[in-house]
């Protein structure tokens, strides 16, 4: 069963939450500190973070809050949206059959995922190398004396030797059959479920791999295992989330959820980037020292003709056209940090209000150069679909 809510929204125990789903929901949000909603005494409420979460047999989407369009439209915006901050790849075959079955935005990931893992074994799984101690009874490889004098002093007839063995078992598959081993526990769509055993049937005999799991950042990649690195992320996050010590009885919980202040600060620097003019540089996230080792940095920066612009994104649903005071104190920051004399604060469009055109802030003395900030409301969604002429628009208010 599949439900659709909004963020921020709450669901209730016996309205469409079954206290069992509850339970194992709450031990979800204590184990990360109600990061992605909080726990109320009869239900859970929702944040900023939207995507998917399956537990047992139920999965809840949760979708942006936008105004004017559908949950069906809000879910079709959203994975547009994922897919142009690159979070979800082009739609291939298998995600294309899974969406005429209405799939679910987490069946959807999943799928990416079997897929990019098909890749993989297409393009051929890499190998290694791995050291192989044995007590032989034919001389092969490198004898361990310590070993051999050990074990074999009154067997001469055996060998404690060393190979090298040019196997599959590098812990990236290793990793990557796990995840596929844990994948085989949830509820699947009927075409996922039998590609995921398809994919688990091509793959080389591996160990699974043992607790306890590497922190992704601790992974080195190199020429031949660079083309890993998006697949083990998901892998990983698939792995963390299914450890058999996390369920402790309850229903297992598996979430793919995303922050909307990064996925619309990363939607208006992608929009912005394939609508500026040569003349146009468009950067993100530049950081700058402050304070004893610390550095602040906005969202964007527009470099037009060697004049600065600062953009700080907020998914906020404003009531009225008045930025908060410490949005306003951080644009003037920024604004003296970066030698801008123009900053705008851009938030999603809300019917009924205006954009606000250049406000200077009050010279801080007689010779203090002149800062102006204004407000422009982005339209998010056009005619039903994700607004893909929302950088051209932004560039034609800005400038």
């Amino acid at each position: 069963m599949t439900l659709q809510v909004l963020e921020h929204e709450k669901l209730r125990i016996g309205e469409r939450l079954p206290a069992q789903h509850w339970q194992a929901l709450a031990a979800f949000a204590q184990g990360n500190a109600e990061r992605y909603f909080r726990i109320l005494h009869n239900g859970i409420q929702f944040s900023n973070y939207v995507g998917a979460l399956q537990v047992g047999d139920l999965t809840i989407e949760i979708l942006p809050k936008i105004d004017d369009i559908s949950e069906a439209n809000a879910q079709v915006v959203l994975v547009e949206m994922l897919r142009e901050c690159r979070l979800l790849q082009p739609e291939s075959p298998a995600m294309a059959a899974l969406r005429e079955h209405r799939g679910s935005l987490l069946d959807l990931y999943i799928v990416q995922f079997l897929d990019e893992v098909q890749q993989l074994l297409r393009e051929g799984l890499t190998r290694s190398y791995l050291a192989e101690t044995q007590n032989r009874r034919t001389f092969k490889g490198k004898l361990l004396i310590h070993k051999q004098i050990e074990q074999n002093l009154v067997r001469p007839e055996r060998f404690f030797t060393q190979t090298l063995e040019y196997s599959y078992e590098h812990p990236f598959n290793r990793l990557l059959y796990t995840a596929l081993l844990a994948l085989g526990k949830l509820t699947l769509p009927a075409k996922a479920a039998f590609f995921l055993q398809q994919l688990r049937q091509q793959f080389p005999p591996v160990e699974p791999w043992c607790l306890p799991l590497p922190d992704f950042d601790s992974l080195r990649f190199n020429r031949q295992t660079l083309r890993y690195k998006n697949t083990l992320q998901v892998a990983l996050s698939i792995l963390q989330q299914t450890r058999p010590e996390l369920r402790a009885g309850r229903l297992q919980v598996l979430a793919i959820l995303f922050d909307m202040n990064f996925l619309f600060e990363a939607f208006i620097f992608r929009q912005l980037q394939q609508a500026a003019s040569k003349n146009i540089a468009v950067k993100r996230q530049v950081p700058k020292p402050f304070w004893n080792r610390r550095a602040i940095q906005p969202d964007i920066v527009l470099a037009i003709d060697n004049q600065n612009i600062i953009i700080d994104t907020k998914w906020k649903k404003l009531t009225k056209v008045s930025p908060a005071m410490d949005d306003l104190r951080q644009l003037f920051v920024y604004n003296q940090y970066f030698d801008a004399r123009h900053s705008v604060l851009v938030y999603p469009r809300v019917p009924g209000l205006q954009d606000l055109e250049p406000v200077p802030f009050q010279p801080v003395g007689e010779n203090a150069a002149a800062y102006f900030c204004q407000v422009r409301l982005a339209s998010l969604v056009k005619d039903g679909r994700l607004n893909r002429q929302l950088g051209a628009e932004l560039l034609e208010k800005i400038l």
